[in-house]
């Protein structure tokens, strides 16, 4: 034990350190006891240590923090010889629902779990303190959760369960000193079967087979699943009829515990049972296989016409049926006969209820060097579902004749100029006129055509316009 806290920060990074006890001194000397606080310090190079939690310091045996008062004032109790405890180790000690496992505590999941801690020797007696896998401890005489330390220092955790296996410590201390035994816990598991189904046409290669019925053909391979799992790993047995199965090269076990019949018969047929067994427990599941052939055939099935009317298509299948229950059957069932091919046919041919049906007329375009302008004309119809569709330009001319698509156009005047006349005198001249060549007077409109081109040009200084 340190006592002298200013050695601590150089002697390791964490330790216990104690105050003093109290009361001091007892009263009455022989009857009561003393407590003191203990308390785990982080040493810090140059500054105090500072306090943590207790679980830093469980490498560590943890001071007494409560004791008889000192027997040397107590004048009518005699001297004793003080020892240290001796704890022996936990494999050697009384374990209720235990199993002897490579020299380990080992408990049933689901059941409770006692441990006794057995000191060999300790005066005065020793105070018992269990440490767990995770590093916290309890007491003698704590609970918590599922975990319990008697007085006497007997651990029982109650509803053991596989996350409590690790390693366990259990640590004796009295005044003259302490002692600590580790041993490894586990936790038995008895075997349970979480899966058990049957396969036909099974392929090792799948990751889903493709069937889960229970009746095989003669001739199809067969896998009945098996998954199971416990602790210690139970090991895995089957039965047909009560009696074990023989295996060879057609009958076999694969890695993943799937008994695989290869070429099926009528001998294979009957009650299958896998039985999963360990040393707390055995599981077991039975599934019945019948070899049966059914009467069968391909049926054709034609799906409902996406269209009322007009020319609607779809695509005819088959799909494999019982003759006997006019069921719907695995396609497996009908493997041996050819399965019709696919084909598309044509469905609601009638012609649908005549609709509306109208010119739709666009705008003219630019006119055309050619004096000409042109324009969109179609016909259209208005559905049931009051779509807009294009049909054939004869059903709008029964009802109405139809509009013209082109017609003349003047793009407008544009200005026209003769050639320049030879000087006379002074001046030079030509003729300018709006001329249109769309019209049939060819006179035009130049008012959007630009300012008038000048008649007359300068031969000399003297002309002006």
């Amino acid at each position: 034990r340190i006592e002298n806290r200013s050695y601590i920060r150089f002697l390791c990074s964490f330790q216990w350190d104690t105050d003093d006890w109290v009361p001091n001194p007892c009263s009455p000397p022989c009857s009561s006891h003393q407590t003191r606080v203990v308390t785990c310090l982080q040493s810090q190079l140059g500054t105090d240590p500072i306090p943590v939690a207790d679980i830093e310091c469980v490498g560590y045996p943890k001071p007494l923090h409560r004791r008889i008062c000192s027997e040397d004032q107590c004048q009518i109790r005699p001297k004793f010889r003080r020892a240290p405890p001796i704890v022996m180790p936990l494999n050697k000690s009384p374990v209720y629902n235990r199993y002897d496992l490579h020299q380990s505590i080992a408990g049933v999941q689901g059941r409770y779990l006692y441990v006794d801690a057995v000191l060999a020797q300790g005066s005065p007696p020793a105070v018992v303190q269990w440490t767990f896998s995770d590093m916290s401890y309890l007491d003698a005489g704590q609970t918590r959760g599922r975990f319990t330390v008697f007085d006497n220092g007997t651990l029982r955790i109650t509803n053991a369960q596989f996350a409590d296996r690790g390693i366990y410590m259990t640590t004796a201390r009295n005044v003259a000193g302490w002692d600590l035994v580790q041993s490894p816990f586990n936790i038995y598991v008895p075997p349970n079967i979480t899966s058990h189904k049957v396969y036909r046409s099974y392929r090792p290669n799948d990751v889903s087979p493709t069937s889960s019925s229970h009746v095989a053909r003669p001739g199809e391979t067969v896998a009945i699943q098996c998954r199971h799992w416990g602790s210690p790993q139970p090991t895995l047995t089957w039965t047909l009829n009560g009696i074990p199965v023989k295996f060879d090269d057609r009958v076999k076990v694969d890695t993943t515990n799937c008994l695989i019949i290869t070429d099926f018969t009528s001998t294979d047929e009957g009650t299958y049972k896998c039985v999963a067994t360990n040393v707390v427990g055995v599981d077991s599941k039975n599934v019945t296989v019948t070899a049966k052939s059914m009467e069968v055939k391909w049926v054709r099935v034609t799906p409902p016409c996406p269209v009322s009317c007009g020319r609607g298509s779809v695509v005819v299948s088959s799909e494999c049926r019982s003759i006997a229950a006019n069921t719907v059957v695995d396609d497996l069932e009908c493997g041996e006969m050819p399965r019709p091919l696919n084909y598309r046919e044509r469905c609601n041919t009638p012609s649908c209820p005549a609709l509306p049906v109208r010119w739709d007329v666009g705008a003219y375009g630019a006119c055309a060097e050619s004096c000409r302008q042109t324009r969109e004309v179609s016909c259209k119809q208005k559905t049931g579902d009051r779509r807009i569709r294009p049909v054939s330009q004869h059903l709008c001319r029964v009802r109405r004749k139809k509009p013209e698509e082109e017609r003349h156009c003047s793009a407008g005047g544009v200005w026209d100029t003769s050639a320049w006349s030879e000087c006379s005198n002074s001046c030079g001249r030509r003729i300018v006129k709006c001329v249109d060549p769309c019209r049939e007077n060819g006179k035009g409109d130049c008012q959007s055509a630009g300012p008038k081109p000048p008649h007359r040009k300068a031969c000399d200084e003297k002309c002006r316009e």
